[in-house]
């Protein structure tokens, strides 16, 4: 059935949403491996099959299909995906475009995230802007389509979200690109916001690649920084400056902490442009709160940094803005801050048991048709899912194929004398029979409770529908599930082959009386099991040696 039928059919809204984000991941794909695309509404061109819980999505009528490079054709590409899932058959612009907006350039950067480098990314966002900028020119019909560039920022926001360690292998692999640069200078410049103590929102360019065209897409709300620095020979941070600079917009910054203040942007970007000493009676209450805001994120920063463990608190610190002493005006606040500005990174980040407590604020909840999942949190999911699984596999197959063949070795070793030995090899494959049957009977995904396995018997149990943020976590399972089944669907059959073959040669090792033919038999059940521990052991391998984006 194509995409066209599917739209106009009353399938349910998770269903089409699983759908149409594997129309937009292998559009994507099509486009920027194969310089491919449609630019107008192909939905009567996209034939999904949907199979169980599977789905396969392919294009057909590849004469409609226009070419050319990812370059100079990502707003054509993208108008044909608005038109084919944010719109109707008649070309007009859905309800929930807004939500569906959100889904299809959350999957797509998601999408360009796996298979893309950085600048790519960053100049496919800067034509985008310009885009949305005349609606991809669909017309005034679609003129509200303006209005979601914002959702450009918020998904990038998402996207870009890093631990730790791994902002901090960023930083090191681009002060290591500005060295090969021949730069006068080896650092990053980068732009980074504080969503939590172990998350944040990060973005890095190496000294000497074009920076100004990009600072619109990486939002004002943003800490703007800089890493002077050499990596060791251990690719860590020893020694160098790390200058810290403001949000250039006060207002976007305490806008993305919840909070809402009453501020003239202008004249508090003057005062802390001050090149004379200000007390706390210069602010106004809104103004100190942002200023204390601030000093809660510079700190947060450089604890958040040195938490990676390749970063030494023997930097030095350097901010940039403000000018003027907010460590002094702090200090009235709170005595156990020190007047004058830290001197190094450790300073800074020893200041975290002063930081202010703030109340955060929240707007008025939207209660939207179709909730937005995000694509990184589903591929998180996956990840997590296919690693449980893999895990099973080693658990449930991997121990007893590995039990047989050493069985089958001990048996002929013994020249077949002990007639126990078949027995015992058989309990071993109804083990595997067993799990295959439980795999097969999964309608869930559950984890156990350390959360690195399946929990088999929960994982088999119907499950109930729900609404609202529950019915979210059914959209991923689903998702989940979906590419669970296309790996279980090869290892059961892989197995299912295994169990016959060694069955059959245990019945004929029973039967027959030849030594060396039982010898032959045995030498093929080690051998056929060997296989199978190989590939599950690279499966494992592959699976757990995979990280998130």
């Amino acid at each position: 059935m194509n995409l066209a039928g599917i739209k106009k059919s009353d399938i349910a809204r998770r269903r089409l949403y699983q759908i149409e984000r594997l129309v937009v991941r292998e559009a994507t794909d099509l486009w920027c491996r194969e310089q491919s695309f449609y630019s107008d509404n192909f939905a009567s061109d996209v034939q999904v099959d949907i199979s169980s819980r599977r789905i396969a999505v392919s294009f057909g009528n590849t004469a409609r299909m226009q070419h050319g490079t990812p370059e100079a054709t990502v707003n054509e590409m993208m108008r044909g995906l608005i038109l084919t899932i944010a719109a109707d058959a008649q070309g007009r612009l859905l309800p929930d475009y807004a939500v569906i907006m959100k889904n299809i350039l959350d999957v797509f950067f998601h999408r360009l995230l796996e298979i893309a480098d950085k600048k790519f990314i960053y100049q496919r966002l800067q034509s985008l802007e310009l885009g949305f900028g005349i609606v991809f020119g669909l017309g005034p019909d679609f003129f509200p389509l303006r209005a979601e560039r914002r959702v450009l920022e918020e998904i990038l926001t998402s996207v870009s979200l890093s631990s730790a360690r791994e902002t901090a292998a960023a930083l090191i692999n681009d002060i290591i690109e500005a060295g090969s640069l021949a730069q006068r200078e080896q650092g990053v410049t980068f732009h980074i916001f504080m969503g939590s103590e172990n998350a944040v929102s990060f973005l890095s360019l190496p000294l000497g690649m074009e920076q100004a065209n990009y600072i619109a897409l990486l939002g004002t709300h943003t800490l703007r920084c800089n890493i002077l620095a050499e990596v060791g020979n251990d690719r860590n941070i020893r020694r160098g400056i790390f200058k810290i600079d403001a949000p250039q917009k006060p207002a976007n910054f305490i806008h993305h902490k919840g909070l809402t203040l009453d501020i003239d942007e202008q004249e508090l970007m003057d005062k802390l442009c001050s090149t004379q000493a200000l007390d706390a009676g210069d602010f106004s209450a809104h103004e100190l709160l942002f200023i204390r805001v601030l000093f809660n994120e510079y700190v947060d920063l450089a604890r958040f940094l040195l938490s990676s463990g390749r970063i030494s608190p023997e930097l030095r610190v350097l901010i940039i803005f403000p000018r003027i002493n907010i460590f002094k005006l702090m200090h009235a606040d709170n005595s156990a801050i020190p007047e004058h500005e830290p001197a190094t990174m450790g300073e800074l980040a020893a200041l975290a048991g002063c930081r202010f407590t703030l109340e955060q604020t929240t707007g008025p909840h939207k209660t939207l048709r179709r909730r937005h999942v995000p694509e990184k949190l589903i591929q998180q999911q996956v990840l997590l899912t296919t690693q449980a699984f893999a895990r099973s596999i080693i658990r449930h197959v991997y121990k007893p194929v590995s039990d047989i063949r050493r069985g089958s070795i001990a048996m002929a070793n013994k020249r077949f004398a002990d007639a126990q030995a078949p027995g015992m090899l058989r309990q071993r494959l109804d083990s595997i029979s067993a799990y295959l049957k439980r795999l097969q009977a999964i309608e869930q995904v559950v984890l156990d409770s350390t959360g690195t396995a399946l929990d088999l018997d929960a994982s088999s149990r119907p499950r109930e529908k729900h609404k609202g943020r529950e019915a979210l976590a059914e959209i991923i399972s689903d998702i989940q599930l979906a590419e669970l089944e296309q790996v279980k669907d090869i290892v059961v059959a892989k197995m299912i082959e295994y169990l016959s073959f060694v069955s059959v040669r245990l019945e004929q090792i029973e039967r027959l009386s030849s030594p060396g033919i039982k010898d032959d038999i045995a030498h093929d059940i080690v051998s056929l099991s060997q296989n199978i521990l190989n590939q599950a052991r690279s499966f494992y391998k592959l699976m757990t040696g995979r990280s998130q984006h």
